[in-house]
């Protein structure tokens, strides 16, 4: 397995096994390059918590870069969409639910049980 959202800064071949975990492009240099970059960007995202579960399905991704901005981001019949002004289809906010959501998968989590994790019982962040 890999190291991801663990830290500020990932691993190169921790990015690669995540790419590749995921079937995302690095059949170019170039796509190689943007791919890891993307990988990098939504691991910080995961460290920095800035994931937040709507349900399993929705999230709200706080930018990285821009105070007060957040994205929608959506499973929904098994196609991802974020609302954010990248165009790539594998943005680093949907690389970044991608991963929490398989949490579940991995630790037998629901998005919904995650987030009772983070509060008290009288509503208190943890």
């Amino acid at each position: 397995m890999f190291t991801f959202g663990c830290s500020t800064v990932i691993e190169l071949k921790d990015a690669v096994a995540f790419a590749r975990h995921y079937r995302l492009d690095l059949t170019t240099p170039v796509r190689r390059s943007e791919t890891l970059c993307r990988v990098a960007r939504a691991s910080a995202i995961v460290h920095f918590k800035y994931v937040e579960p709507v349900d399993d399905s929705c999230f709200l991704v706080r930018s990285q870069s821009q105070l007060g901005i957040q994205y929608d981001v959506y499973f929904y019949k098994g196609v991802w969409d974020c609302n954010c002004p990248d165009s790539c289809p594998w943005c680093k906010h949907i690389l970044a639910c991608l991963w929490w959501r398989d949490q579940e998968e991995i630790f037998g989590l629901t998005a919904s049980q995650r987030m009772l994790e983070k509060y008290h019982a009288d509503g208190r962040p943890a």
